[in-house]
């Protein structure tokens, strides 16, 4: 019987990865990122949302350990037992301007499921964790059961428990941001027992991306361009207001 392994997460040739808005790169120093010129796209009613779940193996119960840094409106997490693009845990530390200067941490558990909404389990905002620019705050996890345990910091401690999805599924990341740098995930390790590789990259109709086909990087990159979003608001209010008429 296969005991635990510890796992270095690389994007390499990102065969081993299936990417929802953009493609993830190595970057320096273990940073696992989405390019520059791609982190601003919202893709298809994402809103700035990029994951990219690990195809190699699946984990019931798992360890994982990493850093992340975060910058005002940023958002930077780790993804748990996914079976596919429209089921998964997310363990996620979104932080705001306000937030951020106040020293105000938060960390939160959030569930995806058919709806294509996030739905949080639980939001916390944790003492002695701090929310300083430029500083990497390292994680230690462990999802047991329905039991998540979180070690962040020196200090900080966060908990949830959820039973919805109990059987084994993959890792992955997740990043939201609303600048193109200052902010990331690095060093990531999984430990655990690997199950079998049970990934779906299908997706539900109006799910997620809110479309079947997955998109592509250029398609990403198009709409990262500045005055896209400008542009795909103005014409949504324009549809709007048609309707309205």
């Amino acid at each position: 019987m296969t005991g635990p392994q510890k796992n270095v997460l690389r994007i390499g040739d990102g065969r081993d990865w299936h990417f929802v808005n953009g493609d993830w790169v190595d970057d320096t120093d273990g940073q696992l990122s989405v390019p520059a010129d791609l982190i601003r796209s919202d893709g298809y009613a994402m809103q700035g949302h990029h994951y990219a779940f690990h195809r190699r193996s699946a984990y019931g119960n798992v360890k994982m350990q990493f850093e992340f840094m975060l910058k005002g409106h940023s958002d930077v997490g780790v993804v748990l037992r996914a079976a596919d693009e429209s089921h998964f845990y997310l363990l996620h530390f979104p932080c705001c301007g306000q937030a951020r200067r106040a020293q105000h941490f938060w960390a939160a558990f959030s569930r995806m499921d058919d709806s294509g909404h996030l739905r949080c389990v639980k939001l916390e905002m944790l003492r002695r964790v701090p929310s300083n620019i430029g500083y990497w705050v390292p994680v230690e996890l462990s999802l047991m059961g329905g039991r998540l345990t979180v070690s962040i910091g020196e200090h900080g401690y966060f908990e949830a428990q959820d039973s919805t999805y109990a059987g084994p599924g993959h890792v992955g990341l997740y990043v939201n941001s609303y600048y193109d740098s200052g902010f990331g995930i690095r060093n990531v390790v999984v430990d655990g027992v690997p199950g079998v590789d049970a990934f779906s990259g299908e997706v539900a109709e109006n799910v997620l991306a809110g479309r079947v086909a997955a998109d592509s990087t250029e398609e990403r990159r198009s709409e990262a361009q500045p005055g896209a979003r400008d542009q795909r608001r103005a014409d949504r209010t324009a549809a709007l207001l048609r309707v309205a008429e």
